[in-house]
């Protein structure tokens, strides 16, 4: 009897545990790359870029947990009149970064458009290499350059002032500190003006006079830190402009805490 009440107690158990398993196995999981938030498009959208090259600078709100994005740009006519590039079999380009900005150069002066979505990188068996998390909305941009400045034609698109942004000396700084911009900027200043946008146009002060190839700038004490700016040159003054106003291009940048306002701590 002994024997026989240990074997139900026995087989009882292992049906337990069976039960279990199968509640296990049949229970919801959430998938790898679930808990990613969407990424937020810092722009500039909505914009008519007029600078050569087709250089789109891009960049995004930070996704915690993140470890890369990936980036889809889309172009319209591009390949098949009348429709987007994802509407073809040839499809959109897509690319991976691991930061939170980027840049492409783009075909044509086309209506174009771009988004990002966040990845994770599996870390655990079994996993497949990438899980990514939802899509971002789509930036709409277009390009409206004319000829190519350095070509045969030597045209050059309405208003444009046949300036181009190259690179920067570095892609932050602290509010008051002094950078440089790289590119072609013509022999004098005329009505370009310098600028650091985000929500807003920022002037940026020239630190030092106007040279063909190298601004020196300072950014404007008061700006609030974070990414998400532009840095770029206008051909006009942006305010009260009608219409589009033709640059030299934008590059992203991050404006550090402004070191004037931090408070010394209270000696003991």
């Amino acid at each position: 009897m002994r024997h026989t009440t240990n074997r139900w107690v026995f087989l009882g158990a292992a049906a337990a545990a069976a039960a279990c398993v199968l509640l296990l196995a049949g229970a919801p999981r959430a998938a790898f790359g679930d808990n990613l938030t969407t990424p937020q498009p810092n722009g500039p959208c909505g914009l008519v870029f007029h600078n050569f090259p087709r250089v789109l600078n891009m960049s995004w709100t930070v996704v915690p947990g993140a470890n890369g994005y990936q980036v889809e740009v889309d172009c319209k006519d591009c390949k098949v009149v009348g429709k987007w590039d994802s509407e073809t079999p040839a499809g959109a380009a897509m690319f991976g970064v691991t930061a939170n900005s980027a840049t492409f150069t783009f075909p044509g002066d086309n209506q174009g458009r771009w988004r990002v979505r966040a990845t994770q990188t599996a870390s655990a068996p079994k996993m497949s290499a990438i899980q990514a998390g939802p899509w971002s909305t789509w930036c709409n941009f277009a390009f409206k350059t004319g000829s190519n400045p350095s070509g045969p034609s030597g045209g050059y698109p309405p208003g444009w002032c046949g300036i181009n942004l190259a690179s920067l000396s570095k892609s932050s700084g602290h509010p008051g500190d002094t950078f440089q911009m790289i590119g072609t900027w013509t022999a004098s200043q005329g009505t370009k003006e310098v600028c650091i946008n985000k929500g807003g146009v920022h002037h940026l002060e020239l630190a030092q006079p106007w040279n063909a190839t190298v601004l020196t700038v300072r950014i404007p004490v008061g700006l609030q830190p974070g990414t998400g700016y532009m840095v770029g040159v206008y051909c006009q003054p942006i305010e009260n402009a009608s219409g589009t106003v033709s640059s030299s291009g934008w590059k992203p940048f991050e404006v550090l805490p402004d070191l004037t306002t931090v408070t010394n701590p209270k000696k003991m």
